[in-house]
């Protein structure tokens, strides 16, 4: 299970990928 977090461009985007 690997949840990553990406702030860019004043977007945040959540993934997750189990």
């Amino acid at each position: 299970v690997a949840v990553v977090f990406v702030r860019g461009s004043g977007q945040n985007v959540l993934t997750f990928d189990s």
